[in-house]
């Protein structure tokens, strides 16, 4: 990676509008990569992380950066469907280095999220601190790019279509207006640490994992039901023979009628879909697979196969459920799912064992809880500094 000055600072510079055409090139051309998004994605992060809190010139700085990620979804969302057989990326206009601008915005929207989860003492297992689980947030983008910050509170908003939302208790549920203007299209953002319910107009329920977004209409016009997601979900979905449900992930299509399903894109480079109850058909590339309960399709993303084999239902749906289940998984995939959970950032000291794990504990159990259940089944030490997790092997 080329540096020819700070990447933060020209960043920076970027957001605040006062960037010359030489900061851009250089910002550009330092990302000038195969991966651009990775890359700038990893500097800025490990520029945050140097800090341990968020002075108020942050927080100022964190709502130019939401704002400005709030803009380009508003364009996305005034961009037309595509067509039967054509796929969509979620920022179509950005390309290369340019899409890390935008990508790095949701980096930084995604850590001020998580930037003060609550921190609590652990006066029980001798930690420095303790970390309390995550919980019902995530953010409402409406399409005029008006963003609405979501929790356990009670609130309610009406779209220009008219369309009544109504969020509670961690449930957003939509009522389609009557109306026939065209649909307009929302998008739900969760966090890390974060969970939410959505009810969509037709019935349909949806619970989105952390790190996850769904974009979908106010309401289903008439040849079909589309949602688009990226990260993880399960879906339940209201039956209606007349108008199949699609969901989008990527360049693969999952369509059901009335079913029950979950789609993880989150990691492993794979898109994996799970039929809990119902039918559904996978497509990608040409070529469709359909699913009978209790089987899973897993897509490789740079080819765009498809693998059908059984699947654990319980370790698949146990986020949902409210619980961690682990069974035969590698230590690292155990932790990025518990990271995820409470938001912490990871530190590997020593070789990580190939062994596999199982066991399982409760979501809503302190961090230390689930550290003390994973010394049980494995040798490692666990060190918590505020939401940065220590991992040593000896």
């Amino acid at each position: 990676m080329k540096k020819n000055k700070n990447i933060s600072g020209l960043f920076l510079s970027y957001l605040e509008d006062e960037y010359t055409e030489e900061d851009l090139k250089q910002l550009l051309n330092a990302f000038d990569t195969e991966n651009p998004e990775q890359e700038l994605m990893e500097q800025v992060e490990l520029e945050l992380n140097n800090k341990r809190e968020p002075d108020e010139e942050l927080r100022q700085l964190a709502d130019r950066v939401e704002h400005r990620l709030l803009q380009s979804i508003r364009k996305e969302t005034e961009q037309p469907e595509p067509q039967s057989g054509k796929m969509k990326r979620m920022w179509p206009w950005l390309t290369g280095a340019a899409a890390a601008l935008l990508m790095v915005g949701f980096v930084w929207w995604n850590w001020f999220a998580v930037a003060n989860p609550q921190i609590v003492k652990d006066n029980v297992y001798g930690y420095s601190n303790d970390v309390l689980p995550g919980g019902n947030k995530a953010t409402l983008i409406l399409s005029d790019g008006k963003s609405l910050q979501l929790d356990k509170n009670q609130t309610t908003v009406r779209e220009s279509d008219g369309t009544v939302i109504a969020g509670k208790d961690g449930l957003l549920t939509y009522k389609e207006s009557t109306g026939s203007e065209k649909a307009l299209m929302n998008a739900l953002m969760v966090p890390k640490a974060g969970s939410y319910q959505l009810t969509l107009p037709d019935g349909s329920m949806v619970w989105i994992n952390a790190s996850s977004v769904l974009r979908f209409p106010t309401h289903f016009e008439a040849s079909e039901r589309r949602v688009f997601l990226e990260g993880e979900a399960y879906f339940q979905v209201a039956r209606n023979v007349k108008k199949p449900f699609r969901v989008q992930v990527g360049k693969m299509t999952v369509q059901a009628l009335g079913t029950e399903f979950n789609i993880n894109s989150g990691n492993d480079h794979q898109i994996k879909t799970t039929l809990t109850e119902g039918s559904v058909l996978v497509s990608a590339k040409g070529k469709s697979v359909k699913l009978i309960p209790g089987q899973e399709a897993v897509m490789n993303s740079s080819d765009q196969t498809i693998l059908v084999r059984e699947a654990d239902i319980e370790r698949i749906t146990a986020w949902k459920d409210g619980y961690f289940y682990f069974k035969n998984d590698r230590f690292e995939r155990i932790m990025d799912e518990v990271a995820n959970w409470y938001g912490l950032k990871l530190h590997y000291k020593g070789t990580i064992p190939k062994e596999l794990y199982t066991g399982s504990v409760d979501r809503n159990a302190k961090l230390s809880e689930v550290l003390e259940m994973l010394k049980s089944i494995c040798k490692a030490r666990f060190e918590i500094d505020r939401q940065e997790l220590t991992i040593e092997f000896k």
